[in-house]
């Protein structure tokens, strides 16, 4: 029931805030709170309320529409199970020389306006890696050390959708160090809720 609630409400929250501004700007609750409770000596001016409601009510919206809502998580096997977005622990991938390890991307969407679906999710990898994406449709996030997933392609998928890409190293690296993937978008307000993070060390 909850969970219905949740969605009926993300899906509808415009409509909502709008019918509570009308509703509010109309019977004008503060106007006669403050009249009842001061016993008519002072008065609020109905428009200006009207007004406060509907800037209220704004900023109301303006924070639903802006919450994070994408989720990400990595995993280090092919098994591409939406139930296994519930795992939160921190992966560590170790890279071999000549060896190509496969990495799953689960990314969760829901409430995107259209706003949302013109920005990118970019991860970005250490220069001395090799990405490639386990299928021509994979393929196409991959810009040289950094994987560019267009929100467009998740549209309001509801369900976690897994991406799979091979990650290897360029040359031999005799030096051991460590790179913890970033993960940033153009959003300016949005963020995207990180459940864990991969974390790729050689040498």
């Amino acid at each position: 029931m909850r969970a219905d609630f949740k969605k009926f409400f993300d899906k509808h929250i415009s409509s909502i805030c709008s019918t509570l501004a009308a509703i509010f700007a109309y019977i004008a609750p503060l106007k006669r709170l403050i009249s009842l409770a001061s016993s008519d000596r002072f008065q609020l001016d109905g428009k200006l309320e009207g007004i406060f409601w509907i800037i209220v009510l704004t900023v109301f919206l303006f924070y639903f529409e802006n919450k994070a809502n994408i989720e990400l998580m990595f995993d280090d096997n092919n098994q591409r199970n939406s139930a296994q977005f519930d795992k939160k622990n921190d992966v560590s991938c170790f890279l071999p020389e000549e060896v190509t390890r496969d990495i799953t991307i689960y990314i969760g969407a829901t409430n995107l306006g259209k706003h949302s679906l013109k920005k990118n999710i970019t991860l970005t990898f250490p220069d001395s890696i090799t990405l490639t994406g386990t299928s021509s449709y994979e393929m196409k996030f991959v810009r040289k050390n950094k994987i560019i997933i267009p929100i467009e392609t998740l549209n309001n998928v509801g369900d976690t959708r897994g991406l799979t890409f091979g990650i290897g190293l360029k040359s031999i690296r005799p030096n051991s160090e460590s790179y913890t993937v970033k993960v940033d978008s153009d959003f300016k307000f949005r963020s995207i809720k990180k459940k864990n993070n991969l974390t790729i060390s050689w040498g």
